[in-house]
Order: C-alpha cells, then structure tokens, then sequence
C-alpha cells in the first residue's frame, strides 16, 4: 500500500484522538456519550467529514461521519461504541483510568482497547482517504455509537437510518488482536424464579420451600442438552448458572428463590426452542410436584453472527489484509457477542465483519491498555479497506 502523506503524521492523530476520547467518561450504565460524541463531531467536521449527531436519551448519542464519494457504490460502514464498562476498584490500577497515560508503548484505560482506540483509527483512517483527495466512488460512513456494553441502544438507532440500509457491509472495530472474525456466537440470558410459602423455619412443614424447588429446577438444567448442528469456527454452546438468590432469613421457610443462566449459543440454534424446553422443564416439575410454581423471564436475547466466509466483503477484507499487514488472514470466530447481534435485527442489514485492535482478554479488567504498534496497524487497515471497497 502506498501512501501519499506521512503514516506517522495520521498515527499521531490517531494516537491524540484515542486519548482524548478515554478522559472523556462514558461509563455505562448510565452511559454519558453525547459528550464524547460532540467531541468527535466537532473533531470530524474539521477534518473532512460530513457530520450527524443522533440525540438518543438525556446525554446520550451517536456520532455518524460522512466521506462523501460519488455514488457510484454502495457505502462502506465503519462502527464502534463509545460507552465503557465501570473501571472498577481504582486501587487495582497502576494509572488513573481516565488518564490516558503512555508508557512503553501502550495507552492506559479503560476503553482503550475496548474500543476507543478503534474508533479513532477508524475516524483518522477516513481523514486520511480525504487529505489524500482520493477518489471514493460510494461513501465511507464512521458511526460511533452508544450502549453497547448494556443494551445497544445506540446500534438500534443507527440500524433504523438510511446509511445502516444502503451499505455494502459494516466492519465493526471490537478487539481482535487485528484477526479477522466472521463469526461469534449469540447470547441467551434467562431468569426463572420460584415461589413458595414461608413459614417458621421450625415449623418448615407449614411451608412451601422455594430453593428446595429451585433445586429441582438446577438439577434438570445440568441434565439439559442443547440440540444444534456444530460450526466451524465456533465452539460447542455452554450454559453457567450464574446468580442465585432467595430467602430472607435463617429461620424463615423461603417463599423466593431466583437463578439467572447464561447461555452463548450457535447460529444453527434458535432461541425460541430453548426457550420452550426451559418452560416444558418448568411445566413438567409442575406436573411431578402439586406445590411447584415457577416462571421464566428472558433478560438478554442477542443473536450469533455468521457472515459467509466466501462473501465479497470478506474477499475483500482479506485482499486488504495481505497487502497492508502481508499475511494471508484466516477467518475466525469469537465467544463473545457484539453490536452485530442488534444490527441483525434489522431488515437490509448487510454483511458484518469484526476486526479491530486491542486485545479481548484486556477487556473490563483493571490496566486496560492498547498498543500503539496495533494501533498503526489499524490504521493501516481500516484506510486500505476502504479505499479497496470504494474506488
């Protein structure tokens, strides 16, 4: 890839902008990311950018940029969050995590690899394509948005606009080391809850126990086997029975109990159908018990993700990998999920795939950091993409 302007001129902004965006506090909940969002509007317009802010709740919203080309394709989309997930005890951090220091290469805090860093690559990688004057034949559209640590609030906002609808594919910046994945697997949270009779606790057969019940309930779940057809790049799905809660006091029969589950599914699952099994589960302890009573309540639902490997968007992808990072990529798949299960909501959504710096397992840990050397490689990366897929 040849470039007609310094790579370390737009790797100091990218640096520059990856810092400023991590002092700027947008801990979700509650999320706070219109200020980051102006912030990144105002850093945008002066670069080259068409820009759009979508005001979503009280302090908080999306940030759209526009590198206008000549229509003649369909848009490119570039996508990151702007919210972070709480830094935790401070005590546990070697540096202040909205401070942003630089030591040894690497930038501290919390967001920095998941994923303001990418962000930044991305909005600098599009200053890039227009201080080289580059002649895009479709656009080049860089949306940061809100909510992705909690309920992606803001990735169904930005799904329901035309530039979600006409693009040829959204390249979304979450931590991947720079692999290029295709695939990750959905995620399916459930609550079910119990209910009893209290009671003295020395007088427990005047009760009706709701964790001896809940018991009954754990029991079938490990018993549980999902039915699904393997994928490739994805393992076999899991179930964790991650809370339990229930009862108020020692000497008190409990008339309460609730678990949550965790399950990270296959895209040859449907969520619906496990679903049904867990009430049919229900509805059989039911049956074997008079004084069972019990209801399930879904408290996550987000989709897995399988773009075809095959797909022009990946080809692409991996033509841009090999002549930016000389390396011929091999497509993978994660465990976690990303603000592609909401985008595959949507009518039109087009192909998605996942690649960005930073690392995974730095993520919502004390110490988060990006290396800079990773950092230019994305930079790298997101700017050959685009300018592959759109001239």
């Amino acid at each position: 890839m040849v470039y007609t302007a310094s790579v370390n001129e737009f790797l100091k902004e990218t640096i520059s902008l990856t810092r400023e965006l991590v002092k700027i506090k947008t801990v979700n909940p509650p999320g706070d990311e219109l200020p980051a969002a102006e912030f990144l509007a105002s850093w945008m317009e002066k670069h080259g950018y068409e820009v759009h802010i979508q005001k979503i709740e009280k302090n908080r919203g999306n940030v759209v940029g526009i590198i206008k080309g000549a229509g003649e394709k369909q848009p490119l989309i570039l996508n990151g969050h702007l919210d972070v997930v709480p830094a935790g005890r401070i005590e546990d951090w070697t540096y202040d995590p909205f401070s942003a220091e630089i030591v040894e290469n690497k930038i501290y805090g919390r967001g920095s690899a998941d994923m303001k860093g990418a962000v930044a690559a991305m909005v600098v990688a599009g200053y890039m394509l227009a201080k080289e004057n580059v002649k895009l034949k479709g656009d080049l559209i860089v949306s940061a948005v809100a909510g992705e640590e909690v309920n992606s609030i803001g990735a169904k906002h930005f799904a329901e606009t035309k530039w979600f609808k006409n693009s040829m594919g959204i390249v979304i910046g979450e931590p991947t080391a720079m692999d290029l994945v295709v695939a990750h697997k959905g995620a399916l949270w459930v609550k079910i809850k119990t209910y009893g009779k209290a009671a003295h606790g020395s007088l427990p057969h005047l009760g009706v126990n709701a964790i001896i019940h809940m018991t009954e309930v754990i029991r079938k779940l490990t018993e549980y086997r999902f039915k699904y057809e393997p994928v490739k790049l994805l393992t076999p799905p899991t179930m964790n029975i991650g809370t339990i809660k229930g009862g108020i006091k020692t000497n008190v029969v409990p008339d309460y109990c609730e678990i949550t589950v965790d399950m990270r599914t296959l895209p040859t699952q449907k969520h619906e159908e496990i679903i049904d099994d867990f009430k049919n589960i229900l509805k059989e302890l039911k049956e074997k018990i008079p004084s069972f009573k019990a209801e399930i309540e879904v408290v996550n639902n987000r989709r897995p993700l399988l773009t075809d490997p095959s797909s022009p968007l990946v080809l692409e992808a991996k033509k841009a990998y090999k002549e930016t990072l000389g390396i011929e990529p091999e497509a993978k798949g994660v465990t976690y999920y990303t603000d592609a299960s909401e985008f595959l909501l949507h009518s039109g959504c087009p192909p998605i795939i996942i690649i960005g710096p930073g690392r995974i397992e730095l993520a919502h840990r004390p110490n988060e950091y990006i290396e800079i050397d990773m950092l230019s490689k994305a930079l790298k990366y997101y700017y050959a993409l685009a300018k592959l897929t759109l001239t």
